[in-house]
């Protein structure tokens, strides 16, 4: 489990930012881009903060996993597609769960570093091979725009 210290060396902001950005301060004025940027490495590094003054358990931070079909430049010309996955990257970061995208791999998915996720949003449409490798990232998998398997999953 990473501390608040090994998150400022990996991303370059101080631990007070960083412990300011996972609480959701809202005087802090930090760029999308370093919010997003902190949260997808606590959730590369599995952090958790520590046991507060007060006794309360940890909070683990969540982490999403995100299956795309399209590559980059098939997205570019989707526009509907660039709205859902605009939509999850923004939802997570107001959430301040960690955005963690998949990679495609055969049939398959894998997530980065073979980390687990705490449930998977899969843009576009999945054969059911492709649907059934989400479940070996997390078993919560929720499908936008499509359904692999309309008899047993719903959209």
């Amino acid at each position: 489990m990473a501390t608040l210290r090994e998150l400022a060396e990996r991303t370059g902001y101080s631990p007070a930012t960083i412990s300011r950005i996972l609480t959701g301060d809202p005087a802090l004025a930090v760029s999308e881009e370093a919010r997003k940027r902190v949260l997808e490495e606590a959730g590369r590094l599995n952090y958790a903060a520590t046991k507060s003054r007060r006794g309360r358990s940890p909070k683990h931070l969540l982490r999403v996993a995100v299956a795309e079909m399209l590559t980059p430049a098939q997205q570019l010309r989707d526009p509907f597609y660039l709205y859902l996955r605009g939509y999850v990257e923004q939802a997570c970061l107001d959430q301040k769960y960690a955005f963690l995208p998949l990679t495609p791999r055969g049939e398959g998915f894998v997530s980065p570093e073979g980390m687990a996720a705490d449930g998977v949003v899969a843009i576009g449409r999945f054969t059911p091979a492709q649907a059934e490798s989400l479940r070996s990232v997390s078993e919560n998998v929720v499908f936008l725009n499509s359904s692999p398997d309309d008899a047993r999953l719903t959209p």
